[in-house]
Protein backbone atom coordinates (compact mmCIF):
# COMPACT_ATOMS: atom_id res chain seq x y z
CA UNK A 1 0.00 0.00 0.00
CA UNK A 2 1.03 3.58 -0.55
CA UNK A 3 0.32 5.58 2.57
CA UNK A 4 1.97 8.82 1.47
CA UNK A 5 -1.27 10.69 2.06
CA UNK A 6 -1.43 9.78 5.74
CA UNK A 7 -1.24 12.76 8.01
CA UNK A 8 -2.53 13.90 11.32
CA UNK A 9 -2.69 17.04 13.35
CA UNK A 10 -2.60 17.49 17.10
CA UNK A 11 -3.54 20.67 18.88
CA UNK A 12 -2.93 21.62 22.48
CA UNK A 13 -4.14 24.58 24.46
CA UNK A 14 -3.43 25.87 27.92
CA UNK A 15 0.21 24.78 27.80
CA UNK A 16 2.56 27.04 29.74
CA UNK A 17 4.90 28.91 27.38
CA UNK A 18 7.91 27.53 29.23
CA UNK A 19 6.90 23.97 28.23
CA UNK A 20 6.05 24.58 24.57
CA UNK A 21 9.49 23.67 23.24
CA UNK A 22 9.35 20.15 24.71
CA UNK A 23 5.68 19.49 23.93
CA UNK A 24 6.15 18.07 20.41
CA UNK A 25 8.73 15.48 21.41
CA UNK A 26 6.66 14.51 24.45
CA UNK A 27 3.58 14.01 22.26
CA UNK A 28 5.50 11.78 19.82
CA UNK A 29 6.95 9.85 22.78
CA UNK A 30 3.46 9.29 24.21
CA UNK A 31 2.11 8.10 20.85
CA UNK A 32 5.09 5.77 20.50
CA UNK A 33 4.55 4.35 23.98
CA UNK A 34 0.86 3.86 23.22
CA UNK A 35 1.64 1.86 20.09
CA UNK A 36 4.44 -0.14 21.71
CA UNK A 37 2.36 -1.01 24.78
CA UNK A 38 -0.74 -1.88 22.78
CA UNK A 39 -0.16 -5.40 21.46
CA UNK A 40 -3.89 -5.88 20.94
CA UNK A 41 -5.65 -3.28 18.85
CA UNK A 42 -9.41 -3.26 19.12
CA UNK A 43 -9.85 -5.33 15.97
CA UNK A 44 -13.67 -5.19 16.15
CA UNK A 45 -13.45 -1.40 16.03
CA UNK A 46 -10.91 -1.48 13.19
CA UNK A 47 -13.16 -3.75 11.13
CA UNK A 48 -16.16 -1.54 11.87
CA UNK A 49 -14.21 1.53 10.68
CA UNK A 50 -13.16 -0.31 7.51
CA UNK A 51 -16.78 -1.31 6.86
CA UNK A 52 -17.96 2.28 7.35
CA UNK A 53 -15.21 3.53 5.04
CA UNK A 54 -16.28 1.06 2.35
CA UNK A 55 -19.95 2.03 2.69
CA UNK A 56 -19.18 5.77 2.53
CA UNK A 57 -16.95 5.23 -0.47
CA UNK A 58 -19.59 3.19 -2.33
CA UNK A 59 -22.27 5.76 -1.56
CA UNK A 60 -19.99 8.55 -2.74
CA UNK A 61 -19.32 6.67 -5.96
CA UNK A 62 -23.03 6.24 -6.56
CA UNK A 63 -23.75 9.90 -5.90
CA UNK A 64 -20.74 11.58 -7.51
CA UNK A 65 -18.43 9.19 -9.33
CA UNK A 66 -16.77 11.84 -11.52
CA UNK A 67 -15.93 13.99 -8.51
CA UNK A 68 -14.44 11.05 -6.58
CA UNK A 69 -12.42 9.92 -9.58
CA UNK A 70 -11.06 13.38 -10.31
CA UNK A 71 -10.12 13.86 -6.64
CA UNK A 72 -8.24 10.54 -6.68
CA UNK A 73 -6.42 11.48 -9.90
CA UNK A 74 -5.47 14.89 -8.51
CA UNK A 75 -4.14 13.38 -5.27
CA UNK A 76 -2.07 10.87 -7.25
CA UNK A 77 -0.76 13.63 -9.51
CA UNK A 78 0.31 15.75 -6.53
CA UNK A 79 1.55 13.11 -4.06
CA UNK A 80 2.39 10.01 -6.12
CA UNK A 81 2.80 10.89 -9.80
CA UNK A 82 4.76 7.67 -10.42
CA UNK A 83 1.50 5.75 -9.94
CA UNK A 84 -0.06 7.48 -12.94
CA UNK A 85 2.92 6.59 -15.17
CA UNK A 86 2.43 2.86 -14.66
CA UNK A 87 -1.00 1.46 -15.59
CA UNK A 88 -0.56 -1.60 -13.35
CA UNK A 89 0.29 0.58 -10.33
CA UNK A 90 -2.62 2.89 -11.12
CA UNK A 91 -5.03 -0.03 -11.37
CA UNK A 92 -3.83 -1.46 -8.07
CA UNK A 93 -3.96 1.92 -6.32
CA UNK A 94 -7.48 2.56 -7.61
CA UNK A 95 -8.76 -0.79 -6.30
CA UNK A 96 -9.61 0.58 -2.89
CA UNK A 97 -12.23 -2.09 -2.21
CA UNK A 98 -9.60 -4.83 -2.43
CA UNK A 99 -7.30 -2.79 -0.20
CA UNK A 100 -10.05 -2.43 2.43
CA UNK A 101 -10.76 -6.16 2.25
CA UNK A 102 -7.07 -6.95 2.75
CA UNK A 103 -6.82 -4.50 5.65
CA UNK A 104 -9.79 -6.26 7.26
CA UNK A 105 -7.66 -9.38 7.50
CA UNK A 106 -4.67 -7.70 9.12
CA UNK A 107 -3.49 -8.74 12.55
CA UNK A 108 -3.13 -6.44 15.51
CA UNK A 109 0.65 -6.55 15.05
CA UNK A 110 0.37 -5.31 11.48
CA UNK A 111 -1.71 -2.33 12.66
CA UNK A 112 0.84 -1.53 15.36
CA UNK A 113 3.65 -1.70 12.79
CA UNK A 114 1.71 0.59 10.45
CA UNK A 115 1.12 3.12 13.22
CA UNK A 116 4.75 3.08 14.25
CA UNK A 117 5.98 3.51 10.68
CA UNK A 118 3.59 6.23 9.54
CA UNK A 119 2.70 8.06 12.76
CA UNK A 120 5.73 7.74 15.01
CA UNK A 121 8.87 7.16 12.94
CA UNK A 122 8.17 9.83 10.31
CA UNK A 123 9.61 13.31 10.32
CA UNK A 124 7.32 15.78 12.04
CA UNK A 125 6.60 19.45 11.66
CA UNK A 126 5.86 21.46 14.76
CA UNK A 127 4.32 24.90 14.74
CA UNK A 128 4.52 26.68 18.09
CA UNK A 129 2.44 29.74 18.74
CA UNK A 130 2.07 31.91 21.78
CA UNK A 131 -0.69 34.46 22.22
CA UNK A 132 0.30 38.07 22.25
CA UNK A 133 0.07 39.93 25.52
CA UNK A 134 -2.33 42.36 23.85
CA UNK A 135 -4.89 39.58 23.50
CA UNK A 136 -4.92 39.08 27.24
Amino acid sequence: FDFKLVGYSLGFSGVPVSRLSSLASQAVDEISISFASCPNFDMRRIRLLLKQTKERMLLGMEERLASRASKWLLECFIYSPEILRDPKKAEKAADILSMLKELGGWTSGQWVDLGMKYLVQRPTLTVLATPSKELG
